[in-house]
């Protein structure tokens, strides 16, 4: 019995992922608040990965990244100059 409602559960759950579309997930947005979402947990390496899919998603300010303070926390002095 405990078995079944986990396959079912399951089922569910795999049906709603693969009817969820990727175009629409790879949007600047998406990236940034993935990003934004690693950059709270302190993962520089995730969250630098989500700015570039963000930036290769179409975002052109990055205005957006530069003010912010989560990801300024994250950036090294460096990286800081750069911008």
């Amino acid at each position: 019995m405990k078995y079944s409602i986990l396959i079912i559960f399951f089922s569910v759950g795999f049906k709603d992922l693969c009817a969820q579309n990727s175009i629409q997930l790879n949007t600047p947005f998406y990236w940034l608040k993935d990003a934004s979402s690693k950059a709270a947990s302190k993962d520089s390496s995730g969250t630098f990965l989500s700015l570039k899919k963000a930036v290769n998603a179409g975002l052109y300010d990055v205005q957006v990244i530069s003010n912010n303070i989560k990801y300024n926390t994250i950036l090294s002095t460096s990286q800081k100059k750069r911008n």
